[in-house]
């Protein structure tokens, strides 16, 4: 399995790297000199249309955020566009003509979250779009709750730890979170020194890599077959056994605290309880395939037009996954410039008064 993953990520990485060529490929011969037939909705505004810019240019921003659990981060991304010449077959059609993001995100708590996307619309003046991308999701500190409608219980906890002096209901999370901090005796299997904490009760380690490739292909003007593959390896860390300062619950001060492990897990929990698959991660290669109607005006923000989607997705342990599942994806997107419809609307109330 490791080395389909390492041949898997060697493909991707090339393919992420061919696919740039398009960016220098503007220049090249023989390229189709006929637009193919395409809805007059996705034509960008004229004001939209006068505001691009011909050939290259480069967007920034930074990224700040504050997060009790995932801790206080910062980073940039940064776009490289290339829209092409007026001249351009598609011009009027298309926010820009290939774009490349580069995000870098990391916060103090060790959460980092980093990606390199590629995005080329009607391709060397074709009919296909190329989407290709590589990132890195990496979270110490994902919280886990349960599956289903179990994960939306109010929390409770037991008073500094300790059984059989009741327990409070409907908690905020600073009590509940204090509460695990306190020593309690061990009370599993798996739980082998005599005593533990819960401060890692609901916490996991969240490691994953996603490769990601797609190609549309348009026809009769807004409609478009989707095919994509996205492999991932994902990395499950576990809290139990991690050792951290805890509270004595007869004597809560700070210079009482002492080093003992977390105790069993809510996520070992409910493995052990045959309710989750993947305790420990695995790979997945996903194969999808569907049909999009697409008659956005300009996608990274559209003013109008509507976006509706149907997909087949298969994961299956004979193409290199450790799981075997199917998914279906549906949705129904519709764009409306509402403040366009009340210009015209008080227009007419005005013109008929």
């Amino acid at each position: 399995m490791n080395r389909i993953f390492r041949n898997w990520n060697w493909i991707g990485l090339w393919i992420l790297i061919c696919s740039l060529f398009p960016i220098f490929g503007e220049g090249l011969r023989n390229l189709p000199e006929a637009r193919i037939p395409l809805d007059e909705g996705k034509k960008l505004e004229p004001g939209e249309l006068a505001e691009k810019k011909e050939g290259w240019y480069v967007t920034a921003i930074p990224l700040l955020s504050s997060d009790p659990v995932r801790g206080q981060g910062g980073g940039i991304r940064a776009s490289l566009f290339f829209n092409g010449k007026k001249t351009d077959l598609y011009y009027e059609y298309e926010a820009y003509r290939s774009k490349l993001t580069l995000q870098l995100f990391q916060t103090n708590q060790g959460v980092k979250n980093h990606f390199i996307q590629f995005d080329s619309p009607y391709i060397l003046n074709t009919a296909f779009r190329w989407k290709s991308s590589l990132s890195l999701d990496y979270n110490p500190n994902s919280q886990y709750f349960g599956i289903g409608e179990s994960s939306l219980q109010s929390l409770s906890y037991s008073p500094r730890n300790l059984s059989g002096i009741g327990r409070v209901g409907n908690a905020n999370f600073d009590a509940y979170e204090t509460s695990q901090s306190y020593i309690r005796p061990s009370r599993t299997g798996s739980e082998i020194t005599p005593t533990v904490s819960d401060q890692g009760y609901n916490q996991y380690l969240f490691n994953s890599t996603t490769f990601f490739n797609g190609i549309d292909y348009t026809f009769w003007k807004a409609w478009k077959w989707v095919v994509a593959n996205e492999i991932s390896r994902n990395i499950i860390g576990h809290s139990d056994g991690v050792w951290h300062p805890s509270k004595d619950p007869y004597f809560a001060g700070s210079i009482w605290e002492t080093p003992v492990p977390n105790g069993e897990s809510k996520l070992t929990e409910d493995y052990r309880a045959g309710k989750i698959r993947g305790y420990n991660g695995g790979d997945i290669v996903y194969f999808r395939a569907g049909i999009a109607y697409d008659t956005r005006d300009f996608e990274p923000d559209p003013d109008r037009g509507i976006l509706a989607e149907l997909n087949v997705a298969n994961v299956s342990k004979r193409t290199g996954s450790d799981f075997n599942y199917n998914k279906i994806f549906f949705r129904q997107n519709i764009f409306i410039r509402f403040y366009q419809m009340f210009l015209k609307n008080w227009c007419l109330l005005q013109g008929s008064r």
